[in-house]
Order: structure tokens, then C-alpha cells, then sequence
């Protein structure tokens, strides 16, 4: 017979003998598992970013028309926003948002779903061209931001409370912004565009912390013959391209190793201090924007099918207040809608003609 101290150490072993067995069991699942959907570690690291957005079934198809002003800042977005703002539809532009007096809770929802997606877009926008080698950072983090970033987008522009979106960063998410609005013939695309060499100048002295995409003005300044309807220029502007482009990089060339935001997303002001007093690669920066530009404002026309287009510069009224474009502007977007949509009149019931 065992004494009771052996018995006792028998029972602990045989325990510990079935907590080793279960552990071994279920690591040796969840291997067949990654085996058996062949996932590679970078693969891995993109499934949120490309993951199906998830939240598309939870809103009501019967929901109200949205506005989607696709112009680049510096295009004249403040005039459009203020337009879409005295039509009555509530609107977001950067920090700025209207709404009425007593706003629904839809609204208030979009709007505070708009501020936490401008807190994600600063990380990649200010902290991180400021502290370039932050932790937070870090490349690894960046599928990740983009995926919450989506999210938010989904949620605003299917919650039924805002119904103007303008400038970034929905216009770095276009394609997402898209394909997530449901139904899909909801969207109203109205836009503003500017002479690209002007604008070129303009927004990158004016504006020096907004980003654009590194490979593709690398690419440009270093072949600034290249044409704007290449299909590389397409991610200028484009996040969601932009980070597509850099993963598959990272995935197929072994020199290419991006360890921070910065490597994927630059600052034009990064991108002014990297070309120093080379007043050649100055020029060429400046090069790259207005093709760059051009070529977003060509695809808006041609496959977004704006149904309003405003170009403050051409206007007799150029140099009268914006408040007072503003008043034109509301009675030229809804003149557009209603022409394309009649049914949609009751959308603009609190404005005064």
C-alpha cells in the first residue's frame, strides 16, 4: 500500500500529466488549423485591413441620400461645405461640422463616429510625420489603424445622421467609401477641382503636413515624363492603395523593408527637408503633386460621374466672399440633384429658395 504522501504525489503527477496532454492537443490543432488555410505571417498581419468590413448588414437600407464632395482640399471644399450646410443637411469637413439646432441622435452619433475617425487619421497625419519613430508608429501597427479608420468611415456614412461628408479624410478612402455605402445609389457625388499647377504650389506651401503616398512621388520625381493617367499615380492619394501597394512590396522584394508610417505615408514638408536646396528636386516635387492631382481629378470625372462639379476660379463671382458663393453654390447642387432625383425634394425642405 502507498502511504498518504505518495498518493497524493501520484494524483498531482497523473494532473499534471492531463493539463500537459490537453496543452498538447490544442497546439497541435491550432497548427493543422494555420496549415490548413496556409497563412503566411504577413498575410497574417493584413487579414484586418482586408477583412470584409462587418458591419454592412446592421443598417437600414432605407436610409437617407449621402453627399459625397470628392475635391482635394484646397479646391474649394470650405465653399462647398458651407453650401451643403445651408442646404440643412448636416456635414462634416475636417473640424468643422453642422447640424441642426436639435439634432437627431443619428447625427450626433455620425458626428461623434467623425471625430474619433479624425483622431486615427492624425496619428498618421500629425504624431507621426512629428515623431516619425514613435512606437505607435511602428509599420506594424498601420493595417491595423487603417482597418479601425474603415470602420468609422462605415459607420458614418451608413448611420443616416450625417448626410454631407467633405474632403480627407474621405477623399484618401474613396474606394471604401464606395464600395460601403448601401444601398449603393444613395451616394450623391458632387466635387470641386482646381488648375493642378496652382493647386500643386498651393497645397504644399499651405499645407505641409498633409501626406501623400511615397512610392508613387518617389516614382514621379524620379521620372517626372511619366504620364497622369499611369496606373501607379492612382495611389497618390489613395490609403487604401498606397498600403496594398507597400505590403505586397514588403511580401515580394527583400529590399524593400518598411519599419514606420513614414515609409508608406511622407509629408510634403518631409518631402521638402529630403530635397534640401536641390532646387531641381524642388521642382520635381512639385512635378509629382500636379500630376498627381490631375490624374485624381480626371478619375472623379470620369468614373465617379460627379453630378456637380464647382471651380471657384472660373466663377464671374472669383473674388466675392465665400459666404456668398456658398448661397449660389446650395442653389446649384440642389438644382443638380433634383434634376437627376426629383423624388429627393423633401431632402431639402428646410431650405429657403
Amino acid at each position: 500500500m502507498y502511504s498518504r504522501k505518495k498518493r497524493r504525489l501520484l494524483r498531482f503527477s497523473y494532473a499534471l500529466l492531463c493539463v500537459l496532454m490537453t496543452f498538447v492537443a490544442v497546439w497541435f490543432f491550432l497548427l493543422g488549423e494555420l496549415a490548413k488555410h496556409d497563412l503566411q505571417p504577413q498575410e497574417l498581419s493584413m487579414a484586418p485591413f482586408l477583412a470584409d468590413n462587418g458591419v454592412r448588414a446592421q443598417y437600414d437600407a432605407d436610409l437617407p441620400p449621402l453627399v459625397l464632395a470628392a475635391g482635394q482640399g484646397t479646391t474649394g471644399t470650405h465653399a462647398m461645405f458651407d453650401a451643403t450646410c445651408e442646404l440643412g443637411l448636416p456635414s462634416v469637413h475636417f473640424r468643422k461640422q453642422c447640424a441642426p439646432r436639435d439634432p437627431s441622435p443619428a447625427t450626433r452619433r455620425g458626428i461623434k463616429a467623425h471625430l474619433k475617425l479624425l483622431e486615427l487619421f492624425d496619428r498618421i497625419r500629425r504624431t507621426c510625420q512629428q515623431s516619425p519613430q514613435a512606437d505607435e508608429c511602428k509599420f506594424e501597427h498601420l493595417p491595423g489603424l487603417m482597418h479601425d479608420m474603415k470602420r468609422q468611415v462605415t459607420k458614418i456614412v451608413n448611420g443616416g445622421g450625417v448626410l454631407a461628408v467633405h474632403d480627407s479624410p474621405y477623399t484618401n478612402l474613396l474606394r471604401h467609401l464606395q464600395r460601403t455605402v448601401v444601398p449603393s445609389d444613395r451616394l450623391l457625388i458632387v466635387t470641386s477641382e482646381r488648375n493642378p499647377s496652382a493647386w500643386a504650389e498651393k497645397r504644399a506651401m499651405d499645407h505641409p503636413m498633409e501626406f501623400v503616398c511615397r512610392e508613387v512621388f518617389e516614382h514621379l520625381m524620379n521620372r517626372p515624363t511619366i504620364r497622369s493617367d499611369q496606373p501607379l499615380v492612382g495611389a497618390a492619394f489613395d490609403m487604401d492603395e498606397c498600403l496594398l501597394r507597400a505590403l505586397k512590396r514588403q511580401k515580394e522584394e527583400i529590399s524593400f523593408s518598411p519599419s514606420y508610417f513614414q515609409d508608406v505615408f511622407v509629408s510634403y514638408q518631409t518631402l521638402v527637408e529630403e530635397a534640401g536646396a536641390n532646387e531641381t528636386a524642388l521642382q520635381l516635387l512639385f512635378r509629382a503633386n500636379e500630376i498627381a492631382v490631375e490624374h485624381y481629378q480626371d478619375h472623379v470625372r470620369r468614373h465617379l460621374l460627379p453630378i456637380y462639379t464647382l471651380n471657384l476660379w472660373d466663377r464671374p463671382s472669383a473674388q466675392s466672399s465665400t459666404r456668398t458663393d456658398a448661397s449660389e453654390i446650395s442653389k446649384e447642387v440642389m438644382s443638380a440633384v433634383l434634376e437627376r432625383r426629383p423624388t429627393l425634394a423633401s431632402l431639402f425642405a428646410g431650405f429657403e429658395r
